[in-house]
Parts: structure tokens; sequence; C-alpha cells
């Protein structure tokens, strides 16, 4: 009797196993918010209202204008790593917008007075992209930045690495009322980008996370989501949360801020005129490098890294930059 009643209990415990395992795939398919646990909305809203639209958001916002189109995707890519212009829905080049809109941030920057830049040199890193390169970019925090996301961050940064030198140089002098020189609060940007991304991360979720280019943009993707521009109209779902992203636009608003996109270009076509070496000067091909063209002095430096242009060393190095982290990323993402 024994050996009849174990097989049908064993039996009987498998069905009702995938019973009940059936019944909470369900309910994790259909349940809002299960598997991530829900954290308050960013209040971004009055404060960017108040402000207006950012470069980096305007950036975004007009892609089509500031960016190039996506190439084909490499067999590693997957759907979810497309970025679409919100006004156009065409593909747009990630790495290309995210190098943009920095572009975008740190010409303001310097155009309002908040950074002071310099170049200085530096040993090659014989690393990739460019391993000849001895010059590096730095840049110091003269105030409060203005409010925008990838600023945001970047203050949080500036004021973290301000912090530890103030200790550093307070340590060396053994007096706590030391305080450092203009020359000590100095920021590598590759340093600055690192450290503000990984603020950046902080704020997205896990399936918002799509490599060094996608996290830029669905940073900014969100704040703009936060004041109205973007809408997204993802369902709060398990199943939608590993589904590509879609934000639709809110042309009536995006509209209404075309002139101050207009305006923006203008002012960072200026930025190179003033800036820039006579190969920044010349029309960028869609086939060509992501940072545009620049003079071949800019990609090795000399002796005197001071003389190089401000305009292609700060492309130069916010590609660098971008590169050098997607590096230290797994392969698929964007």
């Amino acid at each position: 009797m024994l050996e009849i009643l174990i097989p049908l209990a064993v039996v009987g415990l498998g069905i009702a196993l995938l019973y009940y395992g059936h019944r909470l795939w369900l309910g994790l398919a259909t349940r809002p918010g299960l598997t991530q646990p829900s954290k308050p909305e960013p209040q971004l809203e009055s404060f960017i209202v108040e402000r207006g639209v950012a470069p980096d958001e305007l950036v975004y916002l007009f892609s089509h204008r500031f960016s190039i189109p996506g190439q084909k995707a490499r067999p590693t890519e997957g759907r979810h790593n497309k970025i679409i212009a919100p006004l156009t829905d065409e593909k747009i080049d990630a790495q290309h917008l995210a190098n943009q809109m920095l572009y975008a941030t740190f010409t303001e920057l310097h155009r309002q007075g908040c950074v002071d830049i310099r170049i200085v040199q530096r040993d090659p890193t014989f690393m990739p992209p460019f391993p000849q390169k001895c010059w590096e970019l730095e840049l110091r925090r003269c105030g409060r930045l203005p409010g925008s996301p990838i600023c945001d961050c970047m203050q949080v940064t500036f004021e973290l690495l301000e912090k530890k030198q103030r200790n550093r140089v307070k340590a060396r002098a053994g007096d706590n009322d030391t305080e450092p020189s203009a020359e000590d609060l100095y920021v590598p940007l590759d340093d600055l980008l690192d450290r503000a991304l990984r603020v950046m991360r902080q704020e997205l979720t896990f399936w918002e996370k799509k490599g060094v280019y996608g996290d830029l943009s669905n940073y900014v993707a969100s704040a703009l989501v936060a004041t109205g521009y973007l809408e997204d109209v993802t369902e709060d779902t398990w199943l939608d949360k590993v589904r590509p992203r879609r934000l639709t636009a809110n042309r009536q608003r995006i509209e209404a801020v075309e002139k101050e996109a207009e305006r923006l270009a203008a002012r960072m076509a200026d930025f190179r005129r003033r800036y820039g070496s006579e190969e920044a000067q010349e029309e960028d091909q869609p086939g060509g490098p992501v940072h545009g063209n620049v003079c071949p002095q800019a990609m090795t430096g000399g002796e005197d890294p001071s003389g190089l242009p401000l305009d292609d060393c700060l492309r130069v190095s916010i590609y660098e930059a971008l590169v050098s982290l997607r590096q230290l990323e797994p392969s698929g993402g964007v």
C-alpha cells in the first residue's frame, strides 16, 4: 500500500507546485513595483520650471538637430539600446548624444564663468582611445553651478572632491585653519565625469541602466518627464519594466522652447569659433569621429600643452572620458 501512496503523494505535490507557481507568475506579471522597491519621485518640477530648460535638456529634446542619426545596431546590441529623438522618432547615435549634452553643459558653464578650465601636462597613459596624449583638461568650480540634471550631479561631485582636498591640505599642514589654494581645487575632467555618473546611477532604477551613454540620456530624460516635457507611458508592471522605456513628447511644451534651443546652438557654434582650431571650423561629417574635427596636436600634445585650443581639448576630453568608462562595462549597453 505504501508503495502506491508515496508515488501518488509525489505526483500530487508536483501538481500543486505547478499550480501555485503559475499563480505566482501571473501575480508578478500584473502587480506593480514588486521586483523594484518603490521610491518617491524626485522633487524636480518646481525647481526646473523656475530656471527654465537647461542646455543638456535642450540637446535631448532637440536631439535630431544636435546629434547625428544612429548607425545600424551591432549584433551585441538589443532593441532596448535605442535612443529615440522625442520630436521625430528617429534613432539617434547614443554616444554622440551623450557627448553633445556634456559639451553643451561645459560650454555654458564656461560662458557664465561658473568654472575655470585649464590644460595641463601629464604623462601618456598608453591606453586607448588616445595612448600618446600627454595633457589633460582640469576644471575648478568658481561658484554654485546652475540647476540642470547633469550640473546637479557635478555640483555634488565638486563639493565632495573639494572637501577631500581641504582635509588633505589641513592634514599636510597640521593646521585646521589652513585652506587649500585655488590651484589645489582643480579636478581632472575624467574624474569629475566618473564620479558624477555614479551620482546619476544612484537615482536610476535597475531597468533604466543601459551603460554610460544610455545612463546619461536616461537621467536627463527622467528630469524631463518630471517637468512634463516628456511623458513616460511605460506601465509599472514587472513585464513592462524589462521592456524598452517608452517616452512620448509633449509637443506644445517642447515647441515653446524651440527658440532657446536655437540660441543654445548659436552659442555652441560661437564657442567653437572663438576657442577652436582651424580644423574645428570645418563641417563635421556624419561618418567622422564622434568628437568631431580636431587639430592633430590635441591628440598628442607637447612640452607646453597650455597653447592647445580649448574647444578641441574639451571635445577630445569628453570623448576620451566616456570611452574609457564604456570600456569598463559589459558589452551590449549603449
